[in-house]
């Protein structure tokens, strides 16, 4: 592994590289530690960099101005130090994108990961800095003006200030959280539903604020919530597939392909396409531009009544032939 350390200017922020040696282009993860804007924590930087390190990306961990300036972090008075944390964060953006050879990453797959404070500056970058990662990835953030104000560190509400082409999200929290409300969460949640943006949320019923992974190397074991890490990997897989995000895994349907394949994934076998097209040519036409029939399995068009011919043993058996041919 090759490590090193970067100053960032003009605030002499830190930001420290995880690098593979063996020069293959990867995709990249931009850590944001969480600590209130007082300090950037250590808990939330290298364990995390390494978790996803050992997982195939080249991973980044910033530490941004805080009001402490510990840690590696620029020591700020608490009337500048969010907009100088905007800035470190958007500067180390921009820096990963410009030096992307340098760093052996595809400069358009950097995804940011946010705890608490950080993914609060996370989700700042992309709402207020106009950045656009390949996604966010937020752990137990704060969002709204009352949390801004409490922290007193400015009138921000980051929850107002989503766009119509917001990143795809990845959330994760606990419901017992005695620091930042899970309705923080909830409510980023919702407007990203409201705007039809991808996201997805894991909210556990047991745990506090601040596990990051929730394993003994980042300092707090909880192993139920430390299942966020994998389902991130998956987030990250799926907001990358060819097929739409309602198909989701299409695999198994063309492993065994027949009439239980969703009608969406039959689409993407250039021979099984060709079937329902002559054998269904009404419902392959209405199937291009509706994409909750193409989540549905093909067998569900017999079983609600809208087709009487041809029958469902004649197209199931078409389509099973298919299979046989790779044996």
């Amino acid at each position: 592994m090759i490590k090193n350390k970067i100053q960032l200017e003009p605030n002499n922020a830190t930001l420290t590289s995880y690098l593979h040696e063996d020069k293959e282009v990867r995709q990249a993860i931009l850590l944001f530690p969480g600590g209130a804007y007082q300090y950037c924590s250590p808990g939330e930087g290298e364990p995390v960099a390494l978790a996803y390190y050992n997982e195939g990306f080249n991973t980044f961990v910033l530490e941004y101005s805080c009001i402490q300036g510990i840690f590696g972090s620029p020591k700020k008075d608490k009337d500048e130090v969010f907009d100088s944390a905007l800035e470190d964060g958007m500067n180390a953006f921009y820096y990963l994108q410009e030096h992307h050879e340098e760093f052996f990453i595809d400069k358009n797959k950097i995804s940011i990961v946010g705890f608490s404070a950080g993914a609060n500056l996370a989700l700042a970058t992309v709402n207020l800095g106009g950045i656009r990662p390949l996604s966010l990835i937020l752990g137990y953030g704060a969002y709204s003006k009352e949390v801004f104000k409490s922290l007193d560190i400015g009138e921000h509400d980051l929850l107002n200030e989503v766009k119509d082409d917001n990143p795809p999200l990845f959330m994760f929290l606990c419901q017992a959280d005695s620091t930042v409300p899970a309705n923080e969460s909830m409510m980023l949640g919702s407007i990203y539903a409201q705007k039809k943006l991808p996201f997805e949320m894991h909210c556990y019923v047991a745990g506090d604020h601040g596990l990051s992974l929730g394993t003994k190397e980042s300092g707090v074991v909880n192993k139920d919530y430390a299942t966020w890490f994998n389902h991130s990997l998956s987030f990250l897989n799926n907001i990358q597939r060819d097929t739409p995000l309602i198909l989701g895994d299409i695999e198994e349907d063309l492993n065994d392909i027949s009439i239980e394949s969703r009608i969406g994934a039959l689409m993407y076998n250039k021979e099984a396409w060709t079937v329902i097209e002559e054998m269904l040519p009404d419902i392959a036409f209405k199937a291009k531009t509706d994409s909750i029939m193409q989540s549905r399995p093909l067998q569900r068009i017999w079983r609600r009544g809208i087709i009487k011919e041809p029958s469902e043993k004649e197209v199931d058996e078409r389509l099973r032939k298919m299979n046989k041919k790779g044996e």
